[in-house]
């Protein structure tokens, strides 16, 4: 080609490449002046056209991106044992929602469901709110343990009290076989200062045909106004709910 490069030298080398990507003529100036070319599934950039004659593949910046960024991509094979790993059985991640380990995939844990997070927090330990509220209460009710654990008859989970009629409903329910969750977070609808979402903690729920999938709300006294806000929430979502 000599030192001067023409038009048609550009469109020459552009068609052996497999005519993807095209120059427009008109940007053309000389061979270190940048032009602009235009890939057809990327779309437009500018480039020396010295640069496109010497290569020995032509591709678009955002190409050369994605091509990187693939091959950085974790496999799924290894983000799902990362995660059992991590969590055992209590969390799985669907498969067909993972890109990456930046973006959001969707979760699912055994006991409290799906909710989407991004796949290195995941690996970090990090789970489901409700079960990150779950132990957290638990950890804070065994610091100022008046009882003792009473351990759930059918699932083998330690009970925790914190007063005299909650340990005696934990009795009762042990003692009669009836099936029942202890101590349920739920995400209700009233913010607080923070701007979150305020999560409230029912004591009870009986599973058993015989109270009819109730709720209960054990409570001596209110403690505050905010405690008694989320009981009357939660009521109002759930009727099956008494004190």
């Amino acid at each position: 080609m000599g030192k001067k490069l023409h038009i048609q030298d550009i469109e020459n080398v552009l068609l052996r490449h497999g005519n993807s990507v095209r120059i427009d003529a008109s940007t053309f100036v000389d061979r270190v002046t940048p032009a602009r070319f235009i890939d057809f599934e990327y779309g437009e950039w500018w480039i020396k056209p010295i640069y496109i004659v010497y290569k020995s593949v032509i591709r678009h910046p955002n190409l050369v991106k994605s091509l990187k960024h693939k091959h950085q991509i974790t496999p799924v094979s290894v983000v799902c044992q990362r995660i059992l790993d991590v969590h055992g059985e209590d969390v799985i991640l669907d498969s067909a929602t993972y890109t990456d380990m930046c973006h959001k995939a969707r979760f699912i844990d055994k006991t409290y469901g799906e909710w989407w997070a991004t796949p290195n927090n995941i690996v970090r330990g990090h789970g489901h709110e409700k079960r990150a509220y779950t132990k957290m209460a638990k950890n804070a009710i065994k610091t100022r343990l008046s009882y003792p654990p009473v351990q759930h008859w059918k699932t083998g989970e330690l009970c925790y009290s914190q007063s005299s009629w909650e340990y005696a409903t934990l009795l009762w329910l042990t003692k009669h076989s009836y099936d029942f969750d202890w101590q349920i977070p739920i995400v209700t609808d009233i913010v607080t200062s923070t701007g979150k979402k305020a999560t409230y903690v029912v004591d009870l729920h009986i599973k058993d045909k015989k109270f009819d999938d109730l709720y209960v709300e054990i409570k001596g006294r209110w403690f505050s106004d905010k405690s008694r806000m989320k009981w009357d929430w939660f009521h109002t979502q759930y009727p099956n709910s008494q004190l």
